[in-house]
């Protein structure tokens, strides 16, 4: 990625509901996974699409860029993803933008999420 690119923060909201075998620390793995699936991008190539469909994968902890950013192989995300249901998902620039929406990503910006800017809803 280019150093002349713009960053992008990117705020997420996520409610979970806990599962048999849910644990606390669940919610890291998911974290990573959406913020490893964020930086993947196309930044610098075209606008990006941040699609919440893709966003719920990732926080089911589904696919490989979700595998490979919480650090599990695919049984143990198989296993953490069936300990949870995710209810909702929202995205946005800020916390006060949060919205259920797809975002765009602009060309010259690079978005980026870190654990910081995901709040999680656990019921």
């Amino acid at each position: 990625m280019s150093d002349s690119l713009g960053v992008m923060p990117i705020y997420l909201a996520v409610t979970i509901q806990p599962l048999a075998g849910y644990v606390s620390t669940t919610r890291t793995l998911i974290a990573a996974a959406l913020a490893a699936w964020v930086a993947k991008g196309s930044a610098g190539q075209h606008a990006c699409r941040i699609h919440r469909d893709d966003l719920l994968a990732a926080a089911r902890l589904c696919g490989q860029t979700a595998v490979d950013g919480a650090g599990l192989t695919q049984a143990e995300a198989n296993a953490f993803g069936a300990s949870y249901t995710v209810i909702s998902i929202q995205i946005g620039t800020s916390w006060r933008s949060l919205a259920d929406a797809d975002l765009t990503v602009a060309s010259d910006r690079r978005a980026t999420c870190s654990a910081d800017n995901i709040r999680f809803t656990v019921f």
